[in-house]
C-alpha cells in the first residue's frame, strides 16, 4: 500500500509540474477536432459523389465526341479525315480572298448608287484568280 501511495504522490507531482502543457495538449486536439468536424461537414455538404458522377459523364461525352471527330463524323471529322473536303475549304478561301480584293479595288462593280442611271460595266477576273489555281 506504502508504495502504491509513493506511486500515486510521484504521479500527481508530474501531473502537477506539467498542466500547463496537458492543458495546452487538450485544447489542441479539441481545435483539431472542431476542425477536422468542419472539413467532413463542407466535404458532405459539397456532395462529392454527385460531383465526381458528373465529372465521369462529362468524360464519358467527350470521350465520345473525340471517337466522332477521329472516325470522320460531321463536319469537324470530315474536315479532319477528308482530303478532299480539306482541298474544297482551301479552294473556296483563295476564291473568297479574290473576291474581296476585287471588291476593294472595283467597289462600284458591286455597289452602285447613281442619281441619274446606272453605266453597266461587265465583268472581268481579277488576274490572281489564274494564278491561284
Amino acid at each position: 500500500m506504502e508504495e502504491f501511495h509513493k506511486a500515486s504522490a510521484s504521479m500527481n507531482t508530474i501531473l502537477d509540474d506539467n498542466k500547463t502543457q496537458i492543458k495546452g495538449v487538450v485544447t489542441n486536439f479539441n481545435k483539431i477536432s472542431s476542425d477536422f468536424s468542419k472539413i467532413s461537414d463542407s466535404i458532405n455538404k459539397a456532395n462529392l459523389g454527385k460531383t465526381i458522377r458528373n465529372l465521369n459523364n462529362t468524360v464519358v461525352k467527350v470521350n465520345g465526341i473525340m471517337a466522332g471527330l477521329e472516325s470522320g463524323k460531321g463536319t469537324m471529322g470530315k474536315l479532319l479525315k477528308d482530303d478532299a473536303m480539306y482541298t474544297n475549304f482551301n479552294k473556296t478561301s483563295k476564291e473568297l480572298e479574290v473576291l474581296l480584293q476585287d471588291i476593294r479595288l472595283h467597289p462600284t462593280r458591286y455597289i452602285n448608287v447613281s442619281l441619274f442611271g446606272k453605266k453597266d460595266k461587265p465583268y472581268k477576273a481579277p488576274d490572281t484568280l489564274s494564278n491561284n489555281k
